[in-house]
């Protein structure tokens, strides 16, 4: 390993810690902001609605500073898991990883798992897809992936929350076998349980 991808690892590797640090913040964050939906307080909603997007945009500067790099780490790294769309990548911490389009060097998003139960209404797993890579079946895939890689691992189910109105978010978690639990606040709750499954996903229409 040349000295030049040892300093592109190292500063990955602190850009994923800036992340977490992040992540945390906005964690305590979402819970303040929960307390006070229910209080009325306007002025404490805007004010921590505010905060909240302030951290997601430091967040998704950091993550666009890891993508740089990306390329140039991840592509000599073999996939944690394949599809016959996408692979999923270690992103450097045990839980996230990056979506790629099978065998092809393009990262197309992120899709992490939180392994301890925080509030209901942010669930175990999170993901995202760039949006010019949406309605393709590759988060449905990727998801699929993720839940092999916890069957294997012994956890037998994860929560998933999503808003009542994201209809092409709810058909991607009902195809992996999601189950609605109940509804609150305009945020859907789904159970989904882990198993190896072989999805049929087409492959028309996938970008060039």
């Amino acid at each position: 390993m040349n000295d030049e991808f040892q300093k592109l690892r190292e500063r990955r590797i602190e850009i994923l810690k800036q992340i977490d640090s992040l992540m945390d913040e906005g964690y305590k964050k979402s819970l303040e902001y929960i307390k006070v939906l229910d209080s009325g307080d306007e002025q404490s909603i805007l004010q921590l609605r505010d905060e909240r997007e302030k951290i997601h945009t430091s967040i998704a500067v950091r993550r666009d500073k890891i993508e740089e790099i990306d390329n140039e780490i991840l592509l000599g790294i073999p996939p944690v898991k394949k599809g016959k769309l996408v692979d999923l990548r270690s992103d450097g911490a045990s839980s996230n990883y990056t979506i790629y389009l099978h065998d092809e060097p393009v990262c197309i998003g992120r899709i992490e798992y939180r392994d301890y139960h925080c509030s209901e209404y942010l669930g175990d797993v999170g993901y995202v897809i760039e949006s010019k890579y949406r309605n393709h079946g590759y988060a449905t895939e990727a998801l699929a992936l993720l839940s092999e890689k916890l069957c294997e691992e012994g956890v037998p189910d994860f929560w998933v929350t999503v808003n009542d109105d994201n209809f092409e978010s709810i058909r991607v978690i009902e195809k992996n076998g999601g189950q609605l639990q109940k509804t609150k606040l305009s945020i859907c709750l789904y159970v989904v349980p882990t198993k190896v499954r072989e999805l049929e996903i087409s492959t028309e229409h996938r970008p060039k």
